[in-house]
């Protein structure tokens, strides 16, 4: 399983948990928090790597064109 749905399962549950016992609330907003910015920077890695394939593709376009 990808980290994503790992991390998407786990903040349902802790929702869940949230839900049957609200005072679980203060310790369970941290953690949910965490989750969501492992998941932003999950997310930036895949558009980063995605941008920087586009670019060697570009590149080598260039050069098998003769443009530069």
């Amino acid at each position: 399983m990808s980290m994503q749905s790992e991390m998407g399962r786990a903040a349902i549950h802790l929702i869940g948990a949230i839900r049957n016992n609200p005072s679980t609330l203060p310790v369970i907003v941290p953690i949910l928090a965490v989750v969501g910015v492992a998941y932003g920077a999950s997310e930036l890695y895949k558009y980063v790597e995605k941008k920087k394939e586009e670019e060697r593709e570009e590149f080598i376009s260039s050069l098998t064109s003769g443009r530069r």
